[in-house]
């Protein structure tokens, strides 16, 4: 919700009455956490999860390329992630996997810790001259998500945004800044977790929240007129504005 004082707004500029818009977050409960989910479901979003579920247990062996390939273009399509070198992206999957079953043999790695080892993807542009170098750390975290059948949280502009909102909320101090890696992401995701006490709750639960409940915020701007990168700076911009410690955790 918003919240401002109308009668003592009458008379100024548009731009005056957004600087003075305090974005309310909804306060956390199993009701809004099952209303979110449930619209996930019903978007269409949990009948496609099923189906890229399937496909990664079709395609299961990362230290084969084509198996790999084949999942990085099914992804990139669907979340249209926007990478136009497939290959590069998944010989830098192919390779991390190879090289930690010849290193260590018989070891699990940690889907976290995966996700910042294939991030970046580097590839010589031989026509435009030089090596380039991407990381696709929201592309990461979606192709290990599935690799570690949804345990592992997306990395998504929304859920940092709405996440980083409700911590504000809260009293702690957090910046809205792009994490420097994975790492920092999901310690943050912990944070949230924690401070929300959601533990009845999985990570696919609470990411699927965070997600919806992003994009239906970031919905409400967009119909103003504003593009995708507007509304999202207004809606980060803000949560900020909301008096540090405003809203209970329990």
């Amino acid at each position: 919700m918003f919240v401002n004082n109308t009668n003592k707004l009458v008379g100024l500029s548009v731009h005056r009455l957004e600087e003075r818009e305090i974005r309310m977050l909804k306060r956390i409960t199993p009701a809004l956490i099952d209303k979110m989910n449930k619209r996930h479901t019903t978007e269409g979003g949990t009948a496609i999860n099923d189906k890229l579920d399937l496909l990664f247990s079709t395609f299961p062996d990362n230290t084969c390329l084509n198996d790999v390939q084949v999942k990085v273009a099914v992804l990139n399509t669907i979340y249209n992630t926007s990478i136009q070198y497939i290959r590069p992206v998944a010989e830098k999957i192919n390779a991390e996997f190879k090289a930690f079953a010849k290193s260590k043999k018989g070891i699990q790695v940690s889907p976290i810790d995966m996700v910042d080892r294939i991030a970046t993807a580097e590839w010589d542009r031989k026509e435009r001259g030089g090596l380039v170098m991407r990381t696709n750390l929201s592309f990461a975290s979606k192709y290990m998500h599935f690799e570690s059948k949804r345990d592992v949280p997306i990395y998504d502009s929304y859920i940092w945004i709405v996440m980083n909102g409700y911590l504000h909320a809260a009293g702690d101090r957090v910046t809205f800044g792009v994490p420097c890696n994975y790492a920092d992401f999901y310690a943050r995701f912990r944070q949230f977790r924690q401070r929300f006490e959601l533990d009845r709750y999985s990570n696919y639960q609470i990411d699927k929240f965070l997600w919806q409940y992003g994009k239906a915020e970031i919905s409400a701007y967009r119909k103003e007129g504003l593009s995708q990168a507007k509304a999202k700076a207004r809606l980060q911009t803000q949560l900020l504005k909301a008096p540090l410690g405003s809203m209970p955790t329990a």
